[in-house]
């Protein structure tokens, strides 16, 4: 039966009938075939669905889409890979690029509030508007509003269903076009059609489609001509065809051959396979003529006069109603026919296809018709669009709105369904609503609208008030005239930027250096803190580097290298944190900076930006990842006469003692357990203390676990404090902008940006101050830095004394008497004492997070061979300032040293002192456990344990090779060039080559 009834749809050609099954031949399901067949026989067409109840098929004209993407996937994987490489897509590749399936319910949503909503616009009494599931409504309007609405539909009052023209120019395999064929039937039969003449009258005079796809029109070729047999079964005897064509296979055409009317015809298709429906032709009379003229009397060689004079009426007459998914791709992955053909044409719009499309839209679109695209949501919010949205609410007016959440239409970003009306009408209130992933259950929203999320009816003049106009169709008008206010530019100014065009080179980890002159503060972006904070960068500031960063036009104005400043991270995935900026810190192009006009810190501004108003307002008018001090100087200004320096100020220095609680910042003084341990000898406060921290709860069994818990209600009452302070400045804010309805002032755990206390990470903390007091870095009887280079002074070290010769070995027994185990038990004993020594190693090895049995020491010697290092460079960010000897995975030796303290002998005296002392103990012990086999003692475990040793030793041997290389370079090296640097620097061997005697970073 297909062979008998698909050729009359393509004047019985057998080449065109092939190609429309191409894409369901792959289905070798024979019932399936045959129940195709059988329903083009019964007038049912849409039956290829299964009802999940009945196991009966059911009406689902989604399955020619289906086909099409399936059939299509193959190729549109091999173009989006290729795409990923960077490679432009070309003409024969936009369509397996672009092409994009409409989930059913979204194509209802369209049909319905475009072309159901031109019909109500003048037959607001039909019948038909009852079968539309998705319509809206309009809002209830002004009186000035409803006497300009008057005056554009009084002409649709006598509009006839044969009069209406609906196109989609971008039809794929037809779905739109399929339900736009039942909302013309409801509205024939309304007017009393029957439905064979409404089928006829649909394809002959209402429907029109276009695509670049010669394949995607056959298909909607298909499935209009189905439809339409589906309401008359004579149908595909009646030699009606439908008002579609495609751009694909168009010819080559020799220019010099013709005569200048018809020259300029075909000019204008010239590159259409490209454009696709993005071409504009000119109607002319001379050109309609010569195209009479030159019908049927030549042998057009150069083939499809018919096929380009189908297009030319297609695109150059104008349609009631424009619908379509347009294809999405951004420009980075056009080509550059395609690129050059959008700036020239497309200008305001030429970031997507998409957005280039909603301008088409409004061309083929009769004056005051429905131009309805479902797009991305981009064109709405981003500053690439701006100018495209402004021309759009300035001459159009958004009837309709329908806001998706990524992955509501199957894609894994944000979309838009959008009904426009092709003419402003001034102060016209519009209906926006928003799905949610969340809303949606079997592919179909569980209600619609859904009653709990955004729905507005608002006006887009609205929108015009807010720099650059996004389509925020959930603010209030409070939000809208808050912009009436001047912006904060009148106060405030950016700092501009440094930039070093080298970073490698001129910015460093302020551990890292020795020359605190030439190495200034950098605010260099960070972590997500508010107020204070994430200053760990400093930038080479001498002479010679600031001379090249000037030269590359990267410096900064010398009048703003040393103001208070507000300062924050360009980009982030989340909020936005706001700080200060430490006066005599520079910044670079990833910190904005914002510096009041009376240069002095303006407390109340950093209170503003960071709180709930700031970021909703930075939600709504700059919603990317990226804030600059443009996007902030555009904010209105409402703060002049509002004082809150207290709250802020008491913000700042808690996030301030938060911060520097951390050796990572430049002005730590002491561990929080040292510290705290010091509290509690003083005999006048211990009690109190103890009882204001425990209460009814059981009394900890040694000091280490008192500090801990110390540390703990400190951690809690700062974040309880900033919490509250907080929520303060929010509620002032909110008053301050009128945003009650919309906000609320609680803020939430995970939004507090100083930290909590943690007692695994804590306990490594730790343990890493105790390293640094092992070197002589700290001291227990000094604050803050007692060694990072230059001169030694011994007088700093009192109640604990660092490490003599700058090698704290770790090995796997207690082969040396100063090795880093012996020395950590050491420093607890000399903090906390000696009575509750330990009690206190078993606290600290239950809570380094060190698995499997064994003793307290054992514990934390596996801790230090397997886990302190890799903590070690996450906490200084892969720029570690104690460099790890390590032979290899036997763990043969393993030796800590401290960069400030290296010399050129560093290395030989690591290889001397202590992996050669090792060596021989490893081969003492080797000779031992073979006597101790050789006798018959403890075997099995004698024999593992040679095993153990002879590899380790074997380890040491090889990795001695290497270092001996390396110790006969007797490198030295420069701190300020770097950890990055030296650390490879000091691995070269004599020969010049790089020997890994060092841990990997």
């Amino acid at each position: 039966k297909l062979n008998d009834i698909l050729p009359e749809l393509f004047d019985n050609s057998q080449d065109d009938y092939t190609e429309l099954l191409l894409p369901i031949s792959f289905i070798d399901d024979d019932a399936f075939i045959c129940r195709l067949v059988t329903a083009i026989d019964e007038d049912d067409f849409n039956v290829i669905d299964i009802d999940e109840n009945t196991g009966e098929y059911k009406g689902q004209v989604e399955i020619i889409g289906w086909l099409y993407q399936y059939y299509n996937s193959e190729k549109k994987d091999a173009v989006f890979a290729a795409m990923s490489n960077k490679v432009k897509v070309s003409k024969e590749n936009i369509a397996a690029a672009t092409q994009l399936f409409t989930p059913d319910w979204i194509v209802r949503y369209m049909v319905e509030n475009s072309l159901g909503r031109l019909w109500v616009d003048g037959h607001a009494d039909t019948s038909a508007r009852s079968e539309w599931k998705y319509y809206l409504d309009e809002a209830e309007q002004t009186p000035e509003v409803q006497a300009q609405l008057a005056e554009i539909r009084a002409g649709r009052k006598d509009l006839t269903p044969e009069q209406i023209r609906f196109i989609d120019p971008c039809m794929g395999s037809g779905h739109i076009l399929v339900y736009a064929f039942d909302v013309l039937m409801q509205i024939y039969l309304s007017c009393g059609y029957t439905e064979r003449d409404a089928a006829q009258n649909i394809v002959r005079n209402n429907l029109w489609g276009l695509d670049l796809d010669k394949r995607a029109y056959q298909l909607a070729y298909f499935a209009v001509m189905m439809k339409a047999r589906q309401y008359d079964r004579r149908f595909l005897t009646r030699g009606i065809k439908p008002n579609l064509s495609h751009f694909q296979d168009l010819p080559i055409v020799n220019y010099s051959l013709l005569d200048e009317p018809i020259k300029s015809f075909m000019e204008q298709f010239e590159n259409a396979d490209t454009y696709g429906s993005l071409i504009t032709v000119q109607a002319d009379d001379e050109i309609d003529k010569a195209l009479d003229d030159f019908q049927g009397t030549l042998d057009l060689t150069f083939g499809h006069m018919e096929h380009l004079m189908q297009l030319y009426k297609i695109l150059s007459q104008r349609y009631d109603v424009v619908c379509t998914n347009p294809p999405y791709m951004g420009s980075s992955n056009m080509n550059g026919l395609l690129v050059d053909y959008l700036k020239t044409n497309y200008p305001d719009s030429k970031s997507d296809f998409f957005a280039a499309f909603i301008e088409r839209g409004f061309t083929m679109a009769k004056t005051d018709g429905y131009n309805c695209m479902v797009t991305m949501q981009a064109w709405m919010f981003l500053s690439s669009y701006e100018t495209m949205r402004k021309k759009l609410l300035a001459t159009k007016t958004i009837a309709n709105l329908m806001h998706m959440e990524n992955m509501v239409m199957g894609i894994a970003f944000g979309t838009a369904v959008t009904s426009f009306f092709n003419s402003n009408v001034n102060e016209y209130r519009g209906t926006y609503n928003h799905i949610k992933y969340c809303d949606i259950e079997e592919n179909i929203p569980k209600e619609f609208p859904v009653s709990n999320n955004r729905f507005a009816q608002v006006s887009s003049d609205l929108f015009s008030k807010i720099p650059c106009s996004p389509i925020a169709y959930w603010i209030s008008s409070n939000f809208a005239h808050a912009f009436e206010h001047k912006n904060f530019s009148e106060r405030f100014t950016s700092g501009g930027r440094n930039k070093t065009h080298n970073n490698e080179k001129y910015v460093r980890m302020w551990w890292e250096i020795i020359d605190r002159n030439r190495w200034q503060g950098y605010s260099n972006g960070g972590d997500y803190r508010k107020w204070y904070g994430d200053n760990i960068d400093v930038v080479d500031w001498s002479e010679s580097a600031r001379a090249f960063y000037g030269k590359h036009g990267g410096l900064l104005k010398e009048s703003l290298w040393n103001v208070p400043a507000i300062t924050w991270n360009d980009i982030t995935s989340g909020k936005s944190s706001y700080r200060i900026k430490p006066v005599n810190s520079k910044y670079s192009s990833v910190s904005p900076t914002l510096i009041g006009n009376t240069q002095q810190y303006d407390y109340t501004m950093l209170g503003f930006l960071n709180s709930i108003v700031c970021e909703y307002m930075n939600e709504i008018t700059n919603p990317t990842i990226h804030t600059l001090v443009g996007n902030i100087l555009l904010l209105p200004d409402m703060l002049e006469n509002v004082d809150v320096n207290d709250v802020v100020q008491d913000n700042i220095d808690i996030s301030k003692s938060d911060w520097d609680s951390f050796e990572t910042s430049w002005d730590f003084k002491e561990h929080p357990f040292v510290k705290w341990s010091k509290e509690l000898w003083d005999a006048t406060a211990i009690g109190a203390t103890m009882q204001h921290y425990y209460g009814d709860h059981p009394k900890a069994s040694c000091p280490l676990e008192l500090c801990y818990l110390l540390w703990q209600g400190e951690c809690n009452d700062r974040r309880a404090k900033l919490k509250a302070n907080e929520e303060e400045l929010n509620r002032i804010f909110i008053e301050i902008y009128g945003l009650q309805d919309e906000l609320t002032p609680e803020v939430e755990d995970k939004d507090i940006t100083i930290r909590a206390a943690d007692l695994q990470r804590d306990m490594r903390s730790f343990v890493s101050y105790a390293v640094g007091c092992m070197f002589g870095r700290y001291s227990l009887d000094t604050e803050g830095l007692a060694y990072a280079g230059g001169e030694w002074d011994e007088s700093k070290y009192k109640t604990f004394i660092p490490d003599k010769d700058n090698c704290l070995p770790i090995t796997e027994e207690h082969f040396f008497e100063d090795d880093i185990v012996t020395q950590f038990v050491n420093f607890v004993q000399a903090v906390f004492g000696e009575d509750t020594l330990e009690d206190n190693l078993r606290y600290v090895a239950e809570n380094l997070g060190i698995k499997g049995n064994g003793t307290a020491r054992e514990k934390i010697r596996q801790y230090f061979l397997k886990e302190f290092y890799k903590d070690h460079c996450k906490v200084y960010q892969k720029r570690p300032i104690y460099w790890l000897f390590d032979t290899g995975k036997k763990n043969g030796f393993k030796a800590l040293c401290y960069i400030h303290r290296w010399t050129v002998n560093t290395v030989g005296d690591v290889r001397i002192d202590y992996m050669h002392k090792l060596q021989r103990l490893y081969r003492n012990e080797i000779i031992r456990l073979q006597e101790k086999i050789d006798n018959g003692e403890e075997i099995a475990k004698s024999q593992k344990r040679l095993e153990k040793i002879t590899n380790q030793l074997k380890e040491t041997e090889d990795y001695d090779a290497k270092i001996g290389m390396v110790v006969a370079a007797r490198t030295e090296i420069d701190l300020d060039d770097g950890v990055k640097v030296n650390y490879d620097k000091v691995q070269l061997g004599s020969d010049g080559k790089k020997y890994q005697i060092l841990a990997t970073i």
